[in-house]
């Protein structure tokens, strides 16, 4: 089931400023704190199932004003 929610909604719920904060805060820890990709898997009601890919983060560097991924990659492979 897909629900839509309003802008009102989510201002109703979640405080914006606060929001931009955690975002901000979750960019400059990025480095120092990877995480892997993740494959999350159910079974539904009826035949079948439902997955859901998460992304992971990886450790980015800037090399000569590009930046560089190190780290593991998303699907736990070195590279």
């Amino acid at each position: 089931m897909t629900r839509l929610l309003t802008h009102s909604d989510l201002t109703s719920l979640l405080d914006p400023t606060a929001c931009l904060t955690a975002l901000a805060d979750g960019f400059r820890v990025a480095e120092e704190v990877p995480v892997a990709g993740q494959r999350v898997r159910t079974d539904l009601p009826f035949p079948g199932t439902a997955t859901a890919l998460i992304p992971g983060l990886r450790a980015v560097r800037v090399a000569r004003g590009r930046a560089v991924c190190t780290g593991v990659a998303a699907d736990g492979s070195g590279r």
